[in-house]
């Protein structure tokens, strides 16, 4: 006799199985077992795996059309740690773009492969840690996320054959996990191992990586590429005078042929105008790190033709926010972020890369209205956060933001009150920690930054000492600092009553009008600061 009613199921815990009563499969425990006082007697977890690897049929028909509303938690504790990355950590992660990522592709893959599954978990321990306010130190390490971290490169390292599209996904995890315990040595590893899977799909012309790989990973491991590769720690004076930094690798564009660079006739989206944007940073990126047997006409060419892109980029960015019916503040602050973005790289394009003599360090003062124009958009975008924040600063971003332009302005920008200016926006604009720049360090360099050229010492609210006056343009026969890179680890100092405090080593670089450099370091203490009744976070720390 046919069954009446709806179709019987296979799925539900133990419990209500045999207690024949619909459940309603929350996991780790479901809510029916809960409300009643009962034990829930958990789920059968080969049938999950067999309704995962459905899942995992269907998603290769249609990615974008499977998100599963509950993940298959092995434990309490597992439950517990996907929901907080569900509703707290991944729209954070995801920023303006690359929310389908965050959001969706990693939730999909966690449901149906363990390597993300415990990177998942990984990343979401750690974020907590940030959210509470928790210093982040190598040797204070989070046993959870070590656990499921460890886990996933067990997983990845136990199938060699594995998907390489997969092991691309769980590099950008590994890169996340890396960047939230302070350690961008080995977030760079992840990264370049990232981009050396994309470089082999055009290498071998026969491979071609999905359409969704393309589109949500490739601008992802752009930004990487833009971003991670620095030089981390303070080099050696004959190493800087000698220009001994090796060049980021580069990215082959995936998606692009012969017309690489080019800008579309529009743009539908921000996201569009920013990996456009993304695209010609990594190709002004590439020509400033040109091998020296390159010709200098070549050169001049190939930054002719990119001064011409970017400006094509601006007109189309101006009429795709004269067509838009309505941005939201995120897209907003998105805009201001990239018009930063462009205006920098009209000054990077203006500027030789690499360590300069004292005449080419000259030649950012020639560069003081652009700068300016930088600091105004800033301005701009410290009205909208107010409102985006409700005053309540970000942790920690995947993505770096307004920090590194702001830095930029501060370094480079001999105008006192412009680089003031772009200083005291820092703490407005930025999260405690962008990626593997922190906050609370480069404020305090920056500060330290102006103080040493300009010749004066600056309250907390970045006001010149009463008996003091500052140098309020530099002229071309003061020395400038060319650079001040950090010491990556801080020294935790415990005196003998017990008490802590951080400090870190930072090394100033600086030219002088003969052309000769003096290098000299110094010792960043972290005493409290604050910017008005704005409390500036400390050395890596989440708050």
């Amino acid at each position: 006799m046919a069954r009446k009613g709806s179709p019987k199921v296979r799925s539900g815990c133990r419990t209500c199985k045999k207690r024949k009563v619909k459940c309603d499969e929350f996991r780790p425990a479901c809510r029916r077992c809960s409300s009643t006082g009962r034990t829930c007697g958990g789920y059968d977890l080969e049938l999950d795996r067999e309704q995962d690897r459905e899942h995992y049929n269907a998603l290769q028909h249609s990615i974008s059309l499977y998100r599963p509303k509950q993940l298959t938690a092995r434990d309490e504790q597992e439950g517990r740690s996907f929901n907080f990355f569900a509703h707290v950590v991944s729209p954070v992660l995801s920023g303006p773009m690359d929310t389908y990522f965050w959001t969706h592709l990693v939730m999909q893959f966690s449901h149906f492969t363990p390597a993300v599954r415990h990177a998942s978990i990984a990343v979401s321990s750690l974020y907590e840690d940030f959210l509470g306010g928790s210093r982040i130190f190598r040797q204070k390490n989070n046993l959870l996320a070590l656990k499921h971290y460890n886990a996933a490169i067990q997983e990845i390292g136990a199938n060699p054959d594995q998907d390489e599209q997969l092991v691309l996904m769980v590099c950008v995890l590994f890169v996340c996990i890396e960047l939230l315990q302070g350690n961008p040595e080995a977030a760079s590893r992840h990264c370049k191992h990232g981009i050396a899977i994309l470089q082999k799909f055009n290498v071998d012309s026969g491979r071609t990586p999905s359409d969704w790989v393309v589109r949500y990973l490739l601008p992802i491991f752009r930004r990487l590429s833009l971003n991670l590769f620095i030089p981390s720690g303070p080099p050696s004076p004959a190493r800087f005078s000698k220009g001994d930094f090796p060049p980021p690798p580069s990215i082959m564009l995936l998606e692009n042929g012969p017309d690489s660079g080019s800008v579309p006739d529009r743009f539908d989206t921000i996201v569009e105008a920013s990996n456009s944007l993304d695209e010609l940073m990594a190709t002004c990126m590439s020509i400033s790190h040109a091998k020296d047997d390159a010709s200098t006409q070549d050169q001049m060419h190939k930054k002719g033709q990119l001064r011409e892109s970017l400006q094509l980029w601006n007109t189309r960015i101006s009429e795709f926010e004269s067509s838009a019916t309505s941005l939201s503040v995120a897209d907003q602050l998105a805009l201001c972020n990239m018009r930063m973005r462009y205006e920098k790289q009209k000054i990077d394009l203006g500027v030789r890369a690499g360590p300069k003599s004292f005449a080419e360090e000259l030649q950012y003062d020639q560069y003081t209205s652009t700068f300016k124009s930088i600091v105004a958009l800033a301005r701009q975008a410290a009205s909208l956060s107010t409102s985006a924040y409700n005053g309540q600063r970000q942790s920690f971003s995947f993505d770096m933001g307004f920090l590194p332009v702001l830095q930029f302005v501060v370094m480079k920008c001999r105008d006192f009150d412009t680089r003031i200016e772009a200083l005291s926006w820092m703490p407005h604009l930025t999260a405690a920690k962008e990626s593997l720049l922190d906050l609370g360090t480069l404020y305090r360099i920056s500060r330290r930054v102006i103080e040493l050229e300009h010749n004066v010492s600056l309250d907390d609210d970045l006001r010149a000492r009463d008996d003091e006056t500052a140098k309020l343009q530099l002229t071309s026969e003061d020395s400038r600092i060319v650079a001040a890179p950090v010491d990556h680890e801080m020294e935790v100092i415990t005196a003998q009553d017990g008490t802590v405090s951080y400090r870190r080593r930072v090394l100033i670089i600086m030219r002088h009008a003969d052309n000769s450099s003096s290098f000299d370091r110094e010792i960043l203490q972290e005493r409290k600061l604050r910017q008005y009744d704005l409390e500036i976070p400390g050395m890596r720390s989440a708050r």
